[in-house]
């Protein structure tokens, strides 16, 4: 849609553009080039309007808010849309998941909407308020606390049930509130000051004041203490109990720059573990200790515009940062450091980090607008949003590629079972046999096998029978499943390593997965093959096992299927031929 953009990712996709080189203060070396491991994205476009808002809602969807109203819940797995949920007819302000199947949202139309994220049904709309729903926040208990522009902070209940209403003293318009112990509250506006509220007694308690204009960001750094920063680039540090303020981390003097613009304007903040708070800083980034105050990292441009939101990923050793300017980047660090560490002694509050130097480590073009908000759903995944109207899912191409690779492995072994069992009923079928009664194991159930893999970070929760289903049986001649023999058996001996591997959790003992080691399991349909071969046309047992192998099976199964023969036969002169 844009020129520009499309020129820039142009001369980009063809190598006019170099992502070498430290025009921004940033070290990087030729071999920080491959270290760019967010190398697989998915685009995903239905909203008709600017995307703002991005909440988690479990391991395997998000949901996006709209400012057409819309809100959309994604399959972070497969990149399609689960559900629609329409209601809202105006932008989409705020969105909170209260329970693991209710969502709660808040809109400039004046409402706030429950769903039910199980049916995608609007279960209550809340019209209480007169003014635009700006904020939700969870206060525990089974309630939760919604802001607007009407001067007024409303308490509900989980199930939307109105419990009470307070009066804020401001008049400005309102950004954001942040819970705190004691049953307080905290707001920010427009003004400067920090109002606290008594959410138990309903009631004005305190006001808090150090920043001189308005604040954007409250969170908390700590367990004993929260954040707070404003246009003017000042992060304070307040104590939770006491509520004075414990550190200030930075307060330049000269916040605006000739056109009256805030060059050091703070629009996101994010905490680190329990030491250490990230900050977007004008059109960069940096990393405060929060228990020493002294300054870790600091990128002072690291985009082109504002930088709008950033992420932690990898364990907590690299950034992602996105701006205005349509940009996303990747950043390291100059010591690979773990910030998101949790540490059970006091000890590391004395130790002293010494100060590093950020690393970038690639750039992400794909928007062509404001980056509005990033969301990471797992250690090396995140998802972008952005004005372009697009939510695009990012993915360590590594990692995705083992996944699908586990994916391939089950629905295999998931349809040779299938086969197998199909073919199991053809010749029961034409021995004239009934088929078996289904008859279900009391003691152990077996389940598909894991596969090793190296990356034990993803696909911890996907099932097999949420993500596929049984193909259904086609009829097949005798001659076409011979055909078949050799490309089926090479699959499924992969399969019966996989089962060996997995003899533990599958519930046998050691001694047992070394016998079928010694004896493998030969499939049904290669030894009736090689028992017509033995007592229909009376061949001897090297010329079976020489065609056996002719066909593409492993020496085990050949080995296997003789055995068989043997112990169901009493030719002595044939059993010696075997033995010799």
């Amino acid at each position: 849609r844009d020129p520009q953009w499309i020129l820039k990712m142009f001369e980009f996709l063809k190598g006019k553009i170099k992502l070498g080189g430290d025009p921004r203060g940033s070290r990087r070396t030729p071999q920080d080039r491959t270290r760019n491991t967010i190398n697989e994205i998915q685009i995903l476009e239905k909203h008709k309007d600017i995307v703002r808002l991005l909440c988690k809602v479990d391991e395997s969807r998000i949901a996006s808010g709209c400012d057409d109203g819309v809100i959309i819940i994604w399959d972070r797995i497969t990149g399609g849309d689960v559900m629609t949920l329409v209601g809202h007819n105006s932008r989409i302000n705020c969105l909170l998941l209260l329970e693991p199947n209710t969502l709660v949202s808040g809109s400039a139309d004046k409402t706030i909407r429950l769903w039910n994220l199980k049916t995608g049904e609007c279960t209550k709309i809340l019209r209480s308020h007169e003014g635009s729903v700006s904020c939700i926040v969870s206060l525990g208990n089974d309630t939760f606390c919604s802001g607007s522009n009407d001067r007024q902070l409303i308490i509900w209940r989980n199930d939307g049930e109105f419990l009470n209403k307070v009066e804020r003293q401001e008049e400005e318009n309102l950004h954001c509130m942040l819970p705190i112990n004691g049953n307080r509250l905290i707001t920010a506006s427009n003004s400067s000051l920090l109002l606290v509220y008594k959410t138990d007694s309903f009631r004005y308690n305190k006001v808090l004041a150090y920043h001189k204009e308005s604040v954007r960001c409250l969170v908390r750094a700590s367990a004993t203490t929260f954040a707070s920063a404003s246009l003017d680039g000042a992060i304070v540090i307040w104590q939770t109990e006491s509520l004075s303020p414990l550190k200030v981390l930075f307060d330049p003097e000269k916040y605006k720059d000739e056109n009256k613009v805030y060059i050091y304007n703070v629009r996101y903040l994010l905490p680190l573990g329990d030491r250490y708070l990230a900050a977007t800083v004008g059109r960069g980034f940096r990393i405060y200790d929060v228990f020493s105050g002294e300054l870790v990292l600091n990128c002072n441009d690291a985009h082109e515009a504002d930088v709008n939101h950033i992420i932690c990923l990898y364990e907590g050793t690299k950034f992602v940062t996105c701006a205005a300017d349509s940009s996303i980047r990747l950043w390291g660090t100059s010591q690979r450091f773990n910030f998101k560490r949790k540490d059970k002694s006091n000890e590391h509050k004395e130790t002293r980090i010494r100060k590093m130097e950020p690393i970038l480590l690639g750039d992400m073009w794909a928007h062509s607008d404001s980056v509005n908000q990033l969301l990471a759903f797992t250690e090396n995944a995140f998802a972008s949003c952005s004005s372009d109207s697009s939510v695009i899912l990012w993915k360590d191409g590594k990692v995705e590629s083992e996944f699908r690779n586990r994916i391939s492995a089950v629905l295999m072994y998931k349809q040779l079972k299938d086969m197998e069992k199909q073919y199991e009923d053809e010749k029961r079928k034409s021995r004239g046999e009934a088929p078996p009664s289904p008859t279900v194991p009391t003691d152990e159930v077996r389940s598909v096998p894991e596969l090793p893999i190296r990356n034990p970070n993803f696909a911890k929760n996907i099932g097999t029978s949420e993500l596929f289903e049984s193909p259904k049986p086609q009829k097949k001649s005798p001659r076409s499943l011979q055909k078949e023999l050799g490309e089926r058996e090479r699959s499924q001996s992969q399969v019966f390593q996989v089962e060996e591997l997995a003899g533990v959790r599958l519930g046998r003992s050691s001694s047992d997965s070394v016998a079928r080691l010694r004896n493998p399991r030969v499939p049904e349909y290669v030894f009736d093959y090689a028992d017509r071969l033995y007592n229909e046309k009376k061949l001897p047992l090297d010329e079976i096992a020489q065609d056996l192998r002719g066909e593409g099976h492993s020496e085990a199964i050949v080995t296997g299927v003789l055995r068989r023969l043997i112990q169901q036969g009493n030719n002595d002169e044939r059993k010696d031929n075997f033995e010799s």
